[in-house]
């Protein structure tokens, strides 16, 4: 009971952490050394989802993923001197196999942008026009779109 228990709670947080992603993430390149990014988990369903999600709820910007399985995270991405062609970082995350977890001793790093502004829909702003309109009665009326309006109190046209 115990191991399904687990892999109900591991499927709903890779469901989570994939479909409530606020920031987008970015490749950044493959690195020969994490430098500043610390080891935060370890994981059987490691994806580059699920190890930003977790970087992301702990306030981290940068997060990295290295032997298929590990995940790091930091607040900087490692020196451009460190970088390595991307054919070093090849190994299929195990959580989801089209993204590649890093290699062995080289880490896919990854920055998270800020999420961008809500987009909210606007309406156009509608105009209309008030005119006069003679009715050959002393009451006042006006017309909204070429329609006669009576004003309260008036009687019918």
């Amino acid at each position: 009971m115990k191991i399904q228990l687990n892999h109900i709670y591991v499927a709903l947080a890779l469901l989570s952490g994939s479909a409530s992603a606020a920031r987008r993430v970015k490749y950044a390149g493959c690195f020969g050394s994490p430098t500043h990014l610390k080891f935060n988990r370890e994981s059987i369903y490691q994806s580059i989802g699920f190890c930003a999600s977790w970087c992301e709820s702990r306030e981290y910007a940068v997060m990295a993923v290295t032997n298929r399985t590990a995940c790091l995270c930091g607040y900087h991405i490692p020196p451009v001197e460190l970088e390595k062609p991307d054919s070093f970082c090849d190994l299929p995350c195990p959580g989801y196999p089209r993204d590649t977890c890093g290699g062995r001793g080289y880490f896919s790093v990854f920055h998270m942008e800020p999420p961008e502004p809500e987009q909210v829909p606007t309406r156009e702003a509608s105009t209309q026009t008030i005119e006069p309109v003679e009715t050959g009665s002393a009451l006042p009326t006006a017309s909204v779109g070429n329609r006669p309006m009576q004003f309260v109190g008036s009687p019918e046209l």
